[in-house]
């Protein structure tokens, strides 16, 4: 599997996790753009407006950073993502 060029948002409040995730996409060819709850990554999304898809935890710290309210905040911009 490719995803040579396919850019994505990946969003994890565990550090070392995220770490992982972002270095085996990029391995398979993902650009990567990173956060650290709901709120950081879809503000990181608003800047990547090329990113294809958004990996997220679902459970994350904060009310509405996590990735339950990280989905609903993009798709009432985004219905398609």
């Amino acid at each position: 599997m490719t995803l040579k060029g396919i850019h994505l948002v990946v969003a994890d409040d565990d550090e070392g996790l995220l770490e992982i995730m972002k270095m085996f996409l990029e391995m398979k060819g993902a650009i990567t753009h990173c956060a650290k709850n709901g709120i950081e990554a879809f503000d990181v999304w608003r800047q990547h407006p090329e990113s294809r898809a958004i990996i997220s935890d679902v459970r994350m710290p904060g009310i509405q950073a996590d990735g339950l309210s990280l989905a609903r905040k993009v798709r009432e911009v985004d219905a398609k993502i």
